[in-house]
This record gives C-alpha cells, structure tokens and sequence, in this order.
C-alpha cells in the first residue's frame, strides 16, 4: 500500500547525532509514512545503528551507498525509492514536531498542490530563531531573485514534481551548494504552490553536513568549491535545457553561493596569504563576479579588520567604497 508520506534522510557518520531525528518520526501523529534512510558510504558504525531503528519500527527503510557518493547524490537515490503521495526531506540532525507530518497532510486534503512551503525554527546553542515562510504570489521567481531560499526541507512536494525531476536530472557528487541545485529544479518543474503558515521542522543551526565552512582548510575550501563549481554545472546545464529565460538568473544565484562560501572562509582567516590563495582559486575565468568580488571587497575588509581601521577613519582618508560585503 503506497504511503502518504516518503520521508528522506542522508546520512554520513551520524552515531550518537540522529537519535531526535528518528525519534520524532516514530512520534508522528499522523503516521502514515516510509522512512527512507541512505547511508552515504559511512565509515563508523552509522549502517549498525541505522539497521537497530529498522528493527524497531517497520517503516524504516534503509539503503546504503558502499562508498561515499555526496549528499546530493543520497537525495537522489532516496527520491528514486521513494512511493509516498507526498516526499518530506529531513537532514538527520535536525527534527520535526509531533503534529509536523499531521498539519502538512491536514492542509493538503484541502489544497493539493505540487508544493507546500511552511517554517521552521532555526536553533542555536543559546538561542532560537522564528523563520515563517515568505509570503509570496510567485514562489519560483522569488527563489531565483532570493527573496526564498532554496533549501529543500522547508517544503513537502508531491510525487509528479519528484518524478519529473528524476526524470531531468542526474545523480552527481556535491556536498556543498546541494540545495541550490535541488529546490532550483524542483521550484522550476511545480505547477501549484500552497503556503502553510506554521512553524514545522527544527533545524539545528551550523550542525549540518555541510554547512560549516568557517577555520576551514585550503584543501577542504578546495572540496567545497569543486562542490559548488560542479552544482553550477548541472544546474546551468538543466536551466538552459528547461527554462533558458532564466539562465542570467541562475548564473547570479551560483556567483551569490560562490561569494558566501568564500566570504566564510576569508573572515576565518589570520593570514593574508592564505586569503589571497582562497581568492586566487577563482582567476580561472569562469566566475569572473566571484574573483572581483574578493579582490576589491575582501581584501579591503581584511586588511581594514587586521589594522583597526573603522569607517570613519576610511572616510577622514576621503577613500570610498562599497562597505556592504555581504553583497
């Protein structure tokens, strides 16, 4: 009998990290659901743990990569498995509430949309952030402009829109930009959207996967550019396939993630050499917004943070620029 609900879940050497996460599943009031779990080519002892929740509740299933192919490459082959009505992504670390699953299938019996957007609390080690969903009469055009995120686990999409995207798409290796990727393809191929003005999932701040890019190495910034070199990739390949109206658009999305990667990495840095070496990895040609973006912006700001220099003093000197780095 085909579920309501596929829940989706990557994993990648998680023991002891994703005890709340399923348990949160278990609890769901309205449990009409499969729980499909990819062990991404863990090498602790993720698949031993994964296989003790399967045992305790039926509608875990697990599915296991022999070798690590990314988390991009999990979700895909979570979606190829998936037979729920509707398609829920969950990282492992983070949580849903008890009624998560229960105010979702409540307020599609009434709306069957292709997608429901709804919001979450991003959570902190010493404090809690409310982020209600954005309201919005064009999802898809807000999400290219970046009025919306593309993360893909503050949505529930139908089955139609899941099929279509495998049916467009490939598996690919990418740990970092993933989402970009994913909610940029599967906001392009829905045809209805519904907003669901509640608070629903848990997201733990700075825990993930692959969202903590800060004291990094050069070699490990070097991963997560390949990463994100490679999910601009597929996805002005995929755009200028299905939606070429939109490929400037796209384009300014990949600079923008290229830019934060970067911008994280820089500030966490006490050398300038070691600036100007992340910076140079982008004198390649290919993002040429990328590379002026950290000649004239991020070196400034770290040269002005190393010295002291405040606003005010820039100003005295009659030297003007563009202060705002975040953009």
């Amino acid at each position: 009998m085909q579920p309501y609900f596929s829940v989706l879940i990557p994993v990648f050497n998680q023991v002891g990290l994703m005890d709340q996460c399923i348990e949160s599943l278990k609890k769901q009031t309205f449990g009409d659901l499969e729980i499909i779990i990819v062990d991404d080519g863990s090498t602790d002892e993720s698949l031993k743990m994964l296989e003790g929740f399967a045992k305790e509740d039926s509608r875990i299933r697990i599915l296991r990569h022999e070798k690590n192919k990314s988390l991009a490459a999990a979700r895909y082959t979570a979606m190829k498995e998936a037979k729920g009505q509707y398609i829920l992504f969950l990282d492992s670390d983070d949580y849903y509430f008890d009624y998560t699953c229960e105010k979702i299938h409540n307020y599609l019996m009434e709306n069957p949309v292709d997608i429901v957007r709804f919001g979450y609390y991003g959570i902190r080690t010493d404090m809690t952030e409310e982020f209600p969903p954005v309201k919005t009469e064009d999802p898809y055009g807000a999400l290219l402009n970046g009025e919306i995120t593309p993360t893909v686990w503050k949505n529930c999409y139908s089955k139609s829109v899941i099929e279509k995207t495998l049916d467009r798409t490939e598996s690919f290796y990418c740990n970092m930009g993933e989402d970009v990727f994913w909610g940029t393809v599967l906001y392009s191929i829905a045809e209805s959207f519904g907003t669901l003005d509640e608070k629903l999932h848990n997201y733990l701040m700075g825990e993930g996967m692959s969202t903590n890019v800060t004291n990094q190495t050069i070699e490990k910034f070097k991963r997560n550019l390949a990463s994100t070199t490679e999910c601009g990739r597929q996805l002005v390949k995929y755009i200028s396939k299905y939606d070429p109206e939109n490929l400037d658009k796209v384009q300014t999305k990949i600079d923008t993630m290229q830019k934060y990667i970067l911008l994280q990495a820089v500030v966490g840095k006490q050398s300038m050499c070691d600036v100007v070496t992340l910076i140079s990895l982008f004198d390649n040609g290919v993002n040429p917004a990328v590379y002026q973006y950290g000649c004239y912006k991020l070196i400034p700001y770290v040269v002005r943070m190393a010295y002291g220099i405040t606003d005010e003093m820039m100003d005295q000197l009659g030297i003007h620029f563009d202060k705002n780095i975040f953009s």
